[in-house]
């Protein structure tokens, strides 16, 4: 959830408080998102080293 979000939703006027208060809340949230991108980058690099052999396979056929 973005920080304005939680500060509308809470109805803090300064978003600094907001930022200040939920600190820990906000990095947990960033490495969750972190390790599902890096998580999606390793699946995209397997399946794409994967096509890239069958690929290969089919044009040693080809000779």
């Amino acid at each position: 959830m973005a920080p304005v979000v939680v500060q509308r939703r809470i109805e803090n006027k300064d978003i600094g408080v907001t930022l200040n208060t939920y600190t820990s809340v906000f990095d947990k949230f960033r490495e969750k998102e972190i390790d599902k991108v890096n998580q999606y980058d390793i699946n995209e690099n397997l399946n794409l080293k994967s096509s890239k052999n069958i690929l290969d396979s089919s044009n040693d056929l080809d000779r």
